[in-house]
């Protein structure tokens, strides 16, 4: 008994710890979690994608996330927190002559300034004279030149985009009320099956269970927040793993010792 208590103050100690260092520095998140950028690019023929990681490394010098984005090998994704135009330049360049692709960053940069230009209208539909004004525009504000092809042209190739942070909230919110109702059940289940095993297990079982439940969980949240261990959709798959561990080995222990009374 005494053992336990001392453990369970060290959790406790523990959790205050996590919970400072997390409010004050926060998770600290992967770069899929974070608020960060992300290419995809579409070569529409097969590539190892060890070459590309490759290229990416040499061009890109933020820790990135290379992955496929199709089954047939065709387009894969890079995410990192920055990358620069410099560094898409090189990169493409290092594509091109790789896969004989053709790719420039005007082509990734069209749509968003069209948008930002207000052009709603279709470049087919438009008067040559409002498209030698558009091309003129752009020039002058992007210092890109493009010709009304490239301006007709739909590929989208490539498209780079803003990706926004998910919170440790937007990963678990969904397992909150799952929890609290295995809880629930739980606690009941406990004061029936072992109430001749337990004194006042009505009460006392269902109760202390709740609380180691939440005491490990609270403590596995804060070692993560303490070593800095980087937040992703992992953290669900082992919050739920715990939960069903310390679920299931407490039941067979209360049921071994109930076929002893």
């Amino acid at each position: 008994m005494k053992k336990k208590i001392i453990l369970y103050g060290l959790m406790i100690l523990a959790i205050v710890l996590g919970v400072v260092v997390i409010t004050l520095k926060g998770f600290n998140y992967d770069i899929t979690c974070s608020n960060h950028k992300r290419l995809e690019i579409t070569l529409d023929k097969e590539h190892n994608i060890s070459d590309v990681k490759s290229i990416v490394k040499e061009t890109i010098k933020n820790k990135t996330v290379v992955k496929q984005t199709t089954l047939f090998n065709t387009s894969f994704s890079i995410e990192a927190i920055d990358i620069t135009d410099e560094e898409i330049n090189n990169l493409l360049g290092k594509l091109n002559e790789k896969y004989q692709t053709d790719f420039n960053i005007k082509q990734m940069k069209k749509e968003d300034i069209l948008d930002e230009l207000d052009v709603d209208s279709s470049i087919d539909s438009m008067e040559d004279k409002e498209v030698s004004e558009l091309i003129e525009k752009i020039k002058n504000q992007y210092g890109l030149e493009y010709t009304k092809e490239e301006l007709q042209n739909t590929d989208v190739s490539l498209k780079l985009s803003n990706v926004a942070k998910t919170s440790f909230l937007d990963f678990t919110k969904s397992l909150i009320m799952p929890a609290l109702l295995s809880l629930v059940i739980i606690a009941v289940y406990y004061s029936i099956r072992f109430k001749k095993l337990y004194k006042l297990a009505w009460l006392c079982e269902p109760a202390k269970l709740i609380f180691e439940m939440i005491l490990v969980q609270a403590f596995i949240i804060a070692v993560v927040g303490l070593v800095r261990i980087p937040i992703n959709s992992y953290i669900n798959i082992v919050l739920i793993f715990i939960w069903m561990i310390q679920l299931i080995l407490k039941t067979i222990i209360s049921e071994k010792q109930l076929s002893k009374v």
